[in-house]
C-alpha cells in the first residue's frame, strides 16, 4: 500500500485543542518532526484537518525506511532501598534518595527544591 510522509512545519501552539490532539495522534511532536503513515482515508482526513500546520508528501516504496512513532516510556516502580526523606532529612540523605531513584537534580539546589522532586 502507498505511504505518505507527514512533516510538522508550523507550531500547534495557540491552536484549538482538537488540532493539537490531531497533531499528536499523527505522531508529530516537535517542529520539523516527520512520520510515515499508510495512505488511508482516515490519515488523509487527519492531515487535511491540520493542513495549515503540516506538509504531506507521497513516499515511494523502498525510497525511505519506515519509522515507527516513538513510544512513551512507562515508569517502573523501583524498590525503595533508601527511605523516603522528609523535611527533617539532611540534604545528603535527600540527594542519596534522588540518586537511588534515578531522579536528576541540580547539585546546587536548595533543600526545599530537592524535596519538591520527590
Amino acid at each position: 500500500m502507498a505511504q505518505i510522509k507527514i512533516t510538522l512545519t508550523k507550531s500547534p501552539i495557540s491552536r484549538i485543542p482538537a488540532q493539537r490532539k490531531t497533531v499528536v495522534a499523527l505522531g508529530l511532536g516537535k517542529m520539523g518532526s516527520s512520520t510515515i503513515k499508510e495512505d488511508t482515508a482516515a490519515v488523509r482526513a487527519m492531515a487535511a484537518s491540520v493542513s495549515h500546520l503540516v506538509t504531506v508528501t507521497e513516499v515511494e516504496a523502498g525510497s525511505e525506511t519506515v519509522k515507527k512513532a516513538p513510544t512513551k516510556k512507562v515508569a517502573t516502580p523501583k524498590t525503595a532501598s533508601v527511605t523516603k526523606p522528609t523535611s527533617a532529612s539532611k540534604i545528603a540523605e535527600i540527594k542519596a534518595y534522588l540518586d537511588a531513584e534515578g531522579i536528576k537534580y541540580n547539585s546546587a539546589a536548595k533543600k526545599a527544591d530537592l524535596l519538591t522532586l520527590i
